[in-house]
């Protein structure tokens, strides 16, 4: 994909505000967390647990506080606050060293690393504590001007943002590989750019911009 690898350089070239997603943008983590969901909802049979990752799997945009409690209405649980609560203690333990070990995406850390000059924004489904203390392992804690992590609204934060630096949607890009991302850009009218992987195929049928697989620019 080089020529969309040159499109989004020209874009980023061109924009002043860099919103980015980070699970299967930065970090390569979508099986990784796939197999901590699988792995806790082992306690609801195989059959559900396996429903549960290939859901996770399929919609990276959505945080665990709707998945949870989708995946016990599936096993026929009555949802409460409580139950919510244990199984996120439960998948947040099992997360953080998982998403630490996983690959970076190819060529993202240069392309972040080189456009410091930008205001850059990582907006994200993991819970915001478990994000800042994942950026803190991985030494990106200074890199991003604001964080944001679930439980948000990507769609209003996006805007929260373009208010607070009064930048206009022709001033910003969002980099990021879910319908939530998606919906959060073009609500937003900002440019979107998707990193295409293989759960998010369906994705990439629907999308006619920008579609790059990995942030390495072939020369």
């Amino acid at each position: 994909m080089t020529n969309s690898i040159l499109q989004l350089r020209q874009a980023i070239a061109t924009c002043r505000v860099i919103f980015w997603d980070f699970d299967g943008v930065i970090k390569d983590t979508i099986s990784a967390k796939a197999d901590v969901f699988e792995q806790v909802f082992s306690e609801y049979g195989e059959e559900l647990s396996k429903r549960a990752r290939s859901h996770h799997e399929k919609n990276g945009g959505l945080s665990r506080f709707e998945k949870i409690p989708l995946y016990l209405g599936w096993a026929g649980e009555n949802v409460t606050s409580g139950d919510v609560e244990r199984l996120c203690v439960k998948i947040s333990e099992n997360m953080i060293e998982k998403v630490v070990e996983a690959n970076f995406v190819e060529g993202v850390l240069d392309l972040i690393n080189s456009s410091k000059a930008k205001e850059q924004i990582l907006v994200s489904a993991t819970p915001t504590n478990e994000l800042e203390a994942i950026l803190e392992k991985i030494n990106m804690s200074c890199v991003f001007r604001w964080v944001y992590g679930a439980p948000i609204d990507k769609t209003g934060i996006v805007k929260e943002c373009l208010n607070e630096l009064k930048a206009t949607p022709q001033e910003c890009i969002l980099i990021g590989d879910s319908a939530a991302d998606k919906k959060a850009a073009e609500v937003n009218g900002i440019r979107f750019i998707l990193r295409a992987h293989s759960h998010n195929e369906d994705l990439q049928k629907l999308h006619m911009g920008i579609t790059v697989k990995d942030f390495v620019a072939n020369e």
